[in-house]
């Protein structure tokens, strides 16, 4: 019972939850997902850059940024984090409006070979 009993702890200290289903409203409220996010930057150069993987670039971007606050990022737009965590949201929010579109952008710009 013991061991069953610290087996239990061990699952619960690992249990994830939902921060939210929607990160890219946390950086911009209009923003249905980072797609969009992404690109409106581009505005209308959209065609210069190769979206899909400056998505792709962002997602890890944010990752590096939101993981050691205890947030992990989903393509979809889901992050979690570990159920009970005490979770920074305005630092959360702040580091993901941090991240550099526009470098992510250039780095993805079809028209530099």
């Amino acid at each position: 019972e013991a061991r069953a009993s610290r087996l239990a702890e061990r699952l619960k200290i690992m249990t994830s939850t939902t921060y939210t289903d929607s990160f890219a409203s946390i950086i911009d409220k209009t923003a249905p997902d980072f797609r969009y996010i992404i690109a409106t930057a581009a505005g209308d150069f959209a065609d210069d850059f190769d979206i899909d993987q400056a998505v792709a670039d962002y997602v890890d971007e944010l990752n590096k940024a939101v993981r050691p606050l205890g947030v992990d990022v989903t393509a979809s737009g889901v992050a979690t984090c570990e159920a009970g965590a005490d979770i920074d949201r305005e630092a959360v929010a702040q580091a993901a409006r941090d991240v550099d579109i526009d470098g992510i952008l250039q780095r993805n710009d079809k028209t530099k070979a």
